[in-house]
């Protein structure tokens, strides 16, 4: 990805890349197959079940966003609207920056305060198609299977523990609370012109139920610890409701 600017509404909410798991051999883990199977449909269970979550056909939200870190504190509100496996839409403003990145099922694109309009490709679109689930560790287990994971061990970290799932790429870490089985952050590389190379955390938080499906209100960004951070807090969460496809087009 060629700037900050693109990435930040690729990858601020429920950020799944499938498609690094579409490429090379899974590596077989025969000691920890069932513990693995085990986690991921005790995690699918705490957030309402299998067939809850087939019934959330779209989602649409809105709320606060803040941001700080290199580039300084910004303030401001988020929307996003996702067709689950089909579309997604996401509108933040920050005031000084402002972003809009849609994805209508075949192309991507966005619109910023900095760049104006420009369209979505490549794994840049890859990233943003893939946030169009409800859960992205639930999302890539049912596609792929459990085999797609290694176990590694449990971590701590604020008090809460978890169990730590690895794409076999290696490519992206999920950590799942102990408790709650419910999906508590996210890791994976980043790479960007101005911030170099570093890591990308994801962290879901106080979680809701929607229509019998748990969902976070609280999604939040850290790259590089510290260098730029994100956190969106939603007051707002609709499920299945009437979401306009216009929002979806490029204008």
């Amino acid at each position: 990805m060629k700037s900050l600017s693109k990435k930040l509404a690729i990858v601020t909410i429920f950020v799944v890349a499938l498609g690094v798991v579409l490429v090379g051999a899974f590596v077989t883990d025969p000691v920890s197959a069932n513990a693995k199977e085990d986690l991921l449909v005790a995690h699918e269970e705490a957030m309402g079940g299998a067939a809850a979550i087939a019934k959330i056909k779209n989602i649409s939200r809105s709320g606060t966003a803040e941001m700080g870190g290199a580039f300084g504190e910004m303030a401001g509100s988020v929307t996003e609207s996702i067709v689950i496996g089909q579309k997604y839409h996401q509108n933040m403003d920050l005031g000084v920056f402002a972003e809009i990145s849609a994805w209508n099922g075949k192309a991507g694109w966005s619109k910023n305060s900095m760049e104006g309009l420009s369209e979505i490709e490549g794994d840049d679109l890859e990233f943003l198609s893939m946030q169009a689930t409800v859960s992205m560790l639930h999302s890539l287990w049912r596609a792929y299977g459990s085999i797609s994971f290694k176990a590694l061990p449990d971590e701590s970290y604020e008090g809460r523990d978890y169990h730590v799932l690895e794409l076999q790429t290696g490519d992206m870490t999920f950590y799942v609370d102990k408790e709650t089985k419910l999906l508590g952050g996210v890791t994976l590389p980043f790479e960007d012109a101005e911030l170099g190379e570093s890591e990308l955390t994801i962290y879901f938080d106080d979680y809701n139920e929607y229509e019998g499906v748990q969902i976070a209100n609280t999604v939040g960004m850290d790259i590089g610890d510290g260098i730029v951070e994100i956190e969106m807090s939603y007051s707002e969460t609709k499920v299945n409701t009437n979401i306009d496809d216009k929002i979806f087009e490029k204008p």
